[in-house]
């Protein structure tokens, strides 16, 4: 409507047109309770005002109204009470390595419903230090009207008790040869609390180690706290190509101990060298107990071994003295030394001779080097040492001569288990599965036993040696044995008791077993057990062999009788067998 009738005291004034709403804002007071003729320059101020409620006013509406300033707008009631509302930040937790810690923490927020907020206090302060364990800070906000409300939160700090950290889990090294690092220099051992060089570290493998293959080692981290860490690494070592390390594969020493350090009493056999007849009388050649004057003399390193354990004349001939050797690999093979002998001498290797001649007499007053670079072959080889005894004189052999080699792990080889058998004679002979073998270097090209399987092995116990050599010149061994036992121990048997059946019939069925030692087969029976035996007494034998022919018997009787008569007359003692037996199969279960 554009048109109000404006009420004053209950006086209604002639209407009054309006202008759009909204469109006029007078600055001039609203006089409520004043005439209209005081108000009428001015109603359209207030109709514009109460225009813009659109709504009835009540009571409030007019006390509001009333107390307008001279822009409509309400004038705010006087603030007596406040009621503060303060919001603290959440719990703070933190560690640290030593007994207190710096914390900081956002601050509190605080609002009133009356006035303002006029100052906030936090103790203990952000960035203030707090000790281990639990602390307590309290917020207080206060308002302009003197009022104030409280909050509280804990900062916790607690100590640093994470413990360094391990290194990787697996770990490679190459080198020449690969060595086991040392995990003290690992930048990757840290933690919060200790300072560069605090964290000491223990290995169970020490560091520089030369290693082969995958190793595992322990590593113990601590740092300045104390907190430790053990720590299961893997480190796996790999040859840098073109790598050799030689290592000892033979140290030949005539007339020594060579795995235990020391020399053989005089006149006991050597047993690193082989001998055979007819020069020879035994398998080895003897410790000589007396030498020559002119011969270079013996030492604690070694000593002068011949075909006799006394210094005494030998016929004129070629005395071979064989050592077989064994070698993993031949990357940078070698022999080197010295030997001498009476008279003269050359060295074969692998039936090859060599350049290693001794001059012709009187070599034995000194050393003369031995050198061999060539001729190896993977696997055993054979090295003979020809010593030509020019008179009806005394002979003799004095070597001091290592192997070197650069021996690795490429070849794994695995035996067939222990084998024991039996023979009736001699020998037998026995098969057995091939050896098996594989090479992270190269392919198997020969895999060999010996003595080969199919072979006579005689009585007693035999060793089988087998070996792989793969395309790169690599090699390994194993053995296993072959042990024959005798079967001439005599054969035992024994029978069972007399059996005593009663029968409705004319017959009963009996059932036996026997019992027998001596590498025996199945033992007979004449007749067999489960037979029907005819009233009367019965004989049966029982007969054991084994694989010699060997035989051995016993006998025992199957008596039957009628029980037509009646049940018999028994008088037995409580306690002993009666005898009296019932058909049974010995090897039925029931």
């Amino acid at each position: 409507a554009n048109i109000v009738t404006f009420h004053v005291n209950g006086v209604t004034e002639p209407p009054q047109a309006l202008a759009p709403a909204g469109s006029f804002n007078s600055p001039a007071d609203l006089l409520i309770g004043g005439t209209w003729a005081a108000n009428s320059p001015y109603g359209e101020s207030a109709l514009d005002e109460l225009e813009l409620f659109n709504q009835t006013l009540a009571s409030a509406d007019f006390l509001s109204i009333y107390q307008a300033d001279a822009a409509g707008k309400c004038r705010p009631q006087p603030c007596t009470n406040s009621v503060i509302s303060i919001h603290c930040p959440p719990n703070t937790n933190v560690q640290t390595c030593a007994s207190s810690a710096v914390v900081f923490f956002p601050s509190a927020i605080a609002s009133t419903s009356c006035g303002a907020i006029t100052n906030l206090v936090t103790v203990p302060p952000s960035g203030s230090s707090f000790p281990a364990g639990t602390n307590t800070v309290t917020c207080t906000a206060y308002d302009s009207l003197g009022n104030s409300a409280s909050c509280s939160f804990l900062v916790i700090v607690l100590p640093d008790t994470v413990p360094p950290l391990c290194p990787p889990a697996s770990l490679s090294v190459t080198g020449c040869p690969p060595l086991m690092p040392d995990f003290a220099t690992n930048s990757l051992i840290t933690d919060n609390c200790s300072q560069p060089g605090q964290i000491s570290v223990t290995q169970s493998v020490p560091p520089g180690t030369p290693l082969t293959g995958s190793t595992p080692v322990t590593v113990t981290v601590c740092d300045a706290a104390g907190n430790c860490q053990s720590c299961l690494v893997t480190v796996a070592a790999y040859q840098t190509p073109g790598c050799c390390q030689p290592v000892t594969f033979l140290r030949l020493f005539s007339g020594a101990t060579n795995n235990v350090p020391g020399v053989l009493p005089g006149g006991a056999p050597d047993p690193q060298f082989l001998t055979s007849p007819p020069l020879f009388s035994a398998g080895n050649p003897f410790v000589q107990t007396s030498i020559n004057g002119w011969w270079v003399p013996n030492s604690g390193l070694s000593k002068w071994v011949g075909p006799t354990a006394t210094y005494a004349s030998r016929p004129p001939g070629v005395y071979y003295y064989t050592n077989r050797f064994f070698l993993c690999s031949t990357n940078g093979a070698s022999l080197a030394g010295r030997w001498t002998a009476d008279d003269t001498g050359r060295i074969h290797l692998n039936g090859a001779p060599t350049a290693n001649v001794l001059p012709a007499g009187w070599a034995f007053t000194n050393w003369h080097l031995v050198t061999i670079t060539s001729g190896f072959v993977p696997g055993w080889n054979t090295l003979v040492f020809a010593v030509t005894n020019g008179l009806y004189s005394p002979t003799g052999l004095r070597t001091e001569i290592t192997g070197l080699a650069c021996c690795n792990t490429c070849v794994m080889i695995a035996c067939p288990p222990n084998i024991v058998t039996n023979s009736c004679a001699g020998g037998v002979a026995v098969t057995y599965p091939p050896p098996t073998a594989s090479s992270a270097c190269g392919n198997i090209v020969l895999l060999s036993s010996s003595p080969p399987s199919g072979s006579v092995f005689p009585v007693g116990t035999n060793v089988v040696t087998c070996t792989a050599i793969d395309s790169q010149g690599n090699a390994a061994t194993c053995s296993f044995t072959v042990t024959v036992l005798p079967t001439a121990q005599p054969i035992t048997i024994k029978c069972p008791k007399d059996q005593i059946l009663y029968t409705c019939t004319s017959s009963a069925v009996a059932y036996y077993a026997a019992t027998a030692t001596g590498n025996v087969g199945p033992i007979a029976y004449l007749p067999p057990s489960g037979s029907s035996f005819p009233l009367g007494t019965n004989l049966v034998t029982c007969l054991a062999t084994n694989a010699c022919g060997q035989v051995a018997s016993c006998t025992f009787r199957v008596i039957v009788k009628s029980s037509i008569l009646g049940p018999p007359n028994l008088s037995i003692q409580a306690g002993l067998m009666d005898n009296f037996a019932l058909p049974f199969d010995p090897a039925s279960t029931n």
